[in-house]
């Protein structure tokens, strides 16, 4: 309890470090924390406030249109959010300075305050413009002023002279935290100013032991100056104007808990938390004076999982054996027991052994004494926090050819609601931690997994529920105001500071997984891509251990950037909207999905009845939009998606729940709605975690053809191994082609029906797919494989599509390259674009026609720089060739496939002859060569024959059987590949090099030498 002069009475409180997760739920408004028998049952210490006025001196303003929320009336100075604020980093000892302060409007310019009385009353921490604040008017610049005292048995010297404590080795310093003020905050303490600071989405802490007097009582004034939507600072969605759109009332001034720590003058300032489940351990690193030694302990309830002693202020791995992982399904969280020992006290130890355990980053398996002696008998820890993680991997994968996101390493679908974070009363802050809870809870009981947090950062607490209940959180940046002047430099340059500010105050909660920059271009433009992609680079260095929706709203963002966002994301009210195509980077999602619009008559933020959906359409699109989502998840390579959303806000009225937070709309339509809703939402999370288990189709074809050319068409179906056991075969197998196009049949080379496909096997079908050249337009045309089969006594039919461009009926030109550049160190590619980069010092000369290059043999080539040709399929590779030296090995053209090459177009030196070469085999003949002789060379690879062929001034000289070998590396002239070294340099000229996604036929050949000659 508190007593007469403000100090707390320790006698008969005890802690219990293990029961930390259910203590910091609820931690009282006092200078300890409380047990975890009392935060059971909502209860807390009493206390001595440490302002001056008392509960009489406010009382709140009605809510406009009598929207209170059911916590309204608990609302109490005496109580006002007295639950802890700063979860993951827990001291037992702390003051809350929340309750009632003196308020003032303030002008630019004026001087502070200070030993003066403000002429109103205001609730801190709610907002001027809220009801619950007792003022509800918006302010751009403000005053607050309240005075608060030292309790006794705080060892503070400032605070308490003449007692020795000044002396004392425990003595201590005292920190003022401010957990978010809008948006400039300028503070004094006893008259003299201590810091400003800038942002109104992050928190702040003050070490103000140096501006305290001796007189008992300490005045703090603020002085707040935000221009809300005039300004260029983050400013969300918060308008001053309100024009009854998606903007709302501001938020202004302080508006999240202010409070007092006392803490050792050696103490720990921070902790960096990275699970790292491959490892099983946990990296963390504690910001703590240098030279200091740190010891972390991690357990799981009342048992030790392991713990680490090392060094502040580096990387120690905390090994966490066969951790216990958190999901929204089981979202299990580990203890955390940080201790300090401070460099002075682990200097004497360590000279009082003789430096015999001087080690850095050891591992301690010794049993945990809490409150004992240090490891290795260092002393007492000068400091000791507590706090909390959870064992998870957020991350992305190819998965059957399609980018998903991952929790743990498999796709889980982000089925998630979108929230804006305001309440009626408080506007930016909860009237209570219980109201802060409700809204995530909502979403748990409606059975989702993930949840946007829309354009605001919420305070700790919020997240602490989000890590305890499950839940996968978007959370987006708060934008700059949407008008020009925001996009000027020094205003990119002070979002970047609040940005990192944002980034590093929550990234260790296992809550948090994905980034959202920039939300529909707002403060960025929709098409300002250079600074956008620069944001996301931002974001990417700061974080990299999550996901990243660059652009929400915008799915063509970054198509053909260097930097990219892991998500393609559009928005869905209403209208017909695609949805966006994965690419081999980025999963497709929609970042905001309505339900529609339900007001509910008598809970609405205005006098009249504005009109919209019935509850009954709220719910069947709800249960809808869960089941559409399921099958674009199956059939397109959908990967998430936000549903509006959690309360009506304002004039906003999407919600489930009402603004007032008093209408759960889904009961005005019947009792087993809201488990509808559930069992829809949960089926879709739950096919997600399946899909990497059930057969699943591949289809394999060329992505061009000409229109006189046919292709082959390969159908596969696969069935993965199941991780438990069982019979798991697919039986009653078989494959069909889809209805083909206009002018296309096809022939199966193959057998297409099976009786059973086993689990860890598959099972291929080829077709002949060929063309009537007369009646087949160059155009982009769809082929589908279907594939029906029984598993696990259902039956499926699955469809795989591949879409493949017909040009005109002639050979697919993929590259060019002339030489015709007569200088300089490029050789332009006049087909496809994929110029040649010179390498060692080949020469522009006189060549077959124009200029062409010469090569020394001696480290000379061109690099294409790409892998030009799809070597998996029908190919033709031409050039022109002329030897200084007939001798050795020398490649004219060839492609890398890994440290290897996939073909060589080369020269024989023993043989005397030009050769289409592989590993493995190689078609040689024609002529025996002559140095300083200009030859035609041409090879083509006919997939369908299955045959490589080689020829010489346009006549075929020789020919072998050879199956297509799959390869990424680069288009090479002059050189090969082989064992990852470059061989084989051509010694001469070479000129007119030709590559073609098509195999030329005889007379095409001989058509291309006569015509080039």
């Amino acid at each position: 309890m508190a007593t007469d002069d403000g100090s707390v009475d320790k006698s008969g409180l005890s802690v219990d470090r293990r029961t930390f997760l259910t203590s910091v739920g609820i931690i009282g408004a006092t200078s300890t924390a409380i047990t975890g028998a009392q935060a059971s049952e909502g209860k807390s210490k009493t206390t001595t406030k440490s302002t001056q006025l008392d509960a009489s001196e406010w009382e709140p303003v009605d809510v406009p249109f009598d929207m209170a929320t059911p916590w309204y009336n608990e609302v109490s100075p005496a109580t006002v959010h007295d639950e802890y604020p700063r979860p993951q980093l827990v001291r037992e000892e702390w003051r809350n300075l929340n309750g009632v302060w003196e308020f003032s409007s303030a002008s630019e310019g004026e001087s502070a305050p200070t030993g003066q009385e403000l002429n109103e009353n205001i609730l801190v921490p709610f907002p001027p413009e809220s009801s619950l604040s007792g003022v509800q008017r918006h302010e751009d610049r403000m005053w607050y002023r309240t005075t608060f005292s030292i309790p006794h048995d705080w060892l503070v010297p400032t605070a308490h002279p003449g007692q020795g404590i000044e002396n004392n080795p425990n003595s201590q310093r005292l920190l003022l935290h401010f957990e978010r003020v809008d948006w400039e905050a300028t503070v004094y303490v006893n008259g003299e100013e201590v810091t400003i600071h800038r942002g109104g989405y992050d928190s702040f802490a003050i070490d103000v032991t140096d501006y305290l007097t001796d007189e008992g009582k300490q005045e703090l004034v603020v002085g707040v100056y935000d221009p809300t939507d005039t300004g260029t600072q983050p400013v969300g969605k918060q308008e001053v104007e309100q024009d009854r759109d998606i903007f709302f009332t501001p938020s202004s001034g302080i508006w999240d808990t202010v409070w007092l720590e006392p803490v050792p003058d050696a103490s720990i300032e921070g902790l960096d938390l990275t699970p790292n489940i491959e490892e099983e351990q946990l990296e963390l690193t504690v910001d703590a004076p240098e030279r200091a030694t740190v010891k972390a302990t991690a357990f799981d309830g009342d048992e030790k999982v392991s713990s680490i002693t090392g060094r502040a202020n580096e990387e120690l791995s905390l090994p966490v054996p066969d951790p216990h992982l958190w999901s929204p399904d089981d979202p299990f969280l580990y203890d955390l027991e940080v201790e300090l020992y401070d460099s002075a006290s682990r200097q004497k130890e360590d000279n009082s052994r003789g430096n015999a355990n001087g080690r850095n980053n050891v591992r301690d398996d010794e049993k945990v004494n809490r409150g004992a002696s240090s490891p290795s008998g260092r002393g007492q820890a000068v400091d000791v926090v507590e706090s909390y993680f959870g064992m998870r991997s957020i991350g992305k994968q190819s998965i059957r050819g399609v980018v998903r996101p991952t929790l743990n390493g498999k796709f889980v679908f982000h089925n998630g609601i979108y929230d804006q974070g305001y309440w009626p009363d408080g506007l930016y802050t909860p009237p209570t931690d219980n109201a802060r809870k409700y809204d995530l809870e909502l979403a748990k009981d409606l059975g989702f997994n993930a949840y946007r947090k829309h354009i605001k950062i919420p305070s700790k607490r919020w997240y602490y529920w989000a890590d305890k209940l499950g839940l996968l959180v978007w959370q987006d940046v708060p934008n700059q105001p949407l008008g020009q002047p925001a996009r000027n430099e020094d205003a990119q340059e002070s979002f970047r500071s609040e940005l990192r500010d944002m980034i590093a105050q929550n990234d260790n909660h296992p809550s948090l997984a994905v980034w959202i920059p920039v939300n529909e271009g707002w403060g960025h433009g929709k098409t300002n891509y250079d600074r956008i992609r620069s944001t996301t680079d931002f974001v990417r260095n700061l974080d990299s251990e999550r996901l990243i929706n660059s652009l929400s709203g915008i799915d063509t963002m970054f198509v053909d950037g260097e930097v990219k966002g892991d998500m393609l994301d559009n928005h869905n009210y209403g209208q017909v909207t695609p949805l966006p195509e994965p690419t081999d980077t980025q999963m497709s999602v929609v970042g905001e999905s309505s339900a529609g619009w339900t007001p509910i008559d008598g809970h609405q933020w205005d006098d009249g009845s504005p009109s919209g959906n019935t509850p009954a359409v709220l719910v069947d699109n709800l249960i809808t939009r869960a089941e559409n989502n399921w099958q674009y998840m199956m059939e397109d390579g959908f990967s998430g998606a936000i549903n509006l959303q959690t309360t009506d806000t304002e004039y906003h009225y999407q919600g489930v729940v009402t603004y007032d937070r008093e209408v759960f709309k889904p009961d005005l339509v019947s009792d087993d709605a809201v488990s509808r809703i559930r069992e829809a939402n949960q089926a879709l999370i739950d096919a997600s975690k399946q899909i990497d288990q059930r057969p699943y189709p591949s289809v394999d074809a060329p992505a061009s053809i000409s229109a006189d050319e046919g292709f082959e068409l390969f159908g596969m179906l696969t069935n993965p191994e199941r991780e438990e056991a069982g019979s798991f075969a697919a039986r009653n197998v078989e494959f069909s082609v889809g209805v083909l196009p206009s002018g296309f049949s096809s022939e199966a080379k193959t057998a297409t029906t099976f009786d059973a496909i086993p689990e860890g096997s598959s099972e291929t079908v080829h077709w002949m797919i060929t063309v009537d050249e007369d009646s087949v337009d160059p155009d982009i045309y769809e082929f589908a494989v279907e594939v029906s089969f029984e598993y696990e006594n259902e039956v499926f039919t699955v469809t795989e599509t591949v879409e493949i461009e017909v040009v005109a009926g002639e050979p697919r030109l993929v590259g060019s390259w002339p030489f015709d550049n007569g200088s300089g160190d490029t050789a332009t590619d006049v087909a496809g674009g994929n110029d040649g980069t010179l390498v060692g010092d080949p020469q522009w000369m006189s060549g077959k026609a124009g200029s062409a290059l010469a090569f020394d043999g001696n480290g000379d080539y061109v690099d294409a720089n790409t892998n030009v040709l799809d070597t998996t399929w029908d190919y033709s590779v031409a050039a022109w060739v002329k030897l200084d030296d007939a001798s050795g090995f020398q490649t004219a053209v060839s492609q890398v496939m890994g440290d290897g090459t996939a073909f060589f177009l080369q020269y024989l030196g023993a043989e005397g002859k030009f050769s289409f070469s592989f590993f493995g085999g190689r078609a040689f003949g024609g002529p025996t060569v002559e140095a300083g002789q200009w030859y035609h060379l041409a090879a083509v690879h006919d997939t369908y024959e299955g045959r490589a062929k080689l020829y010489v001034d346009g006549e075929r000289v020789a020919a072998i059987d050879r199956e297509p070998t799959a390869s990424s590396g680069n288009l090479l002239v002059g050189r090969a590949t082989v064992d990852g070294n470059a061989v084989d340099f051509w010694n001469g000229t070479i000129d007119e090099v030709r590559v073609y996604q098509s195999s030329l036929d005889d007379a095409t050949v001989r058509d291309l030498y006569e015509s080039s000659q």
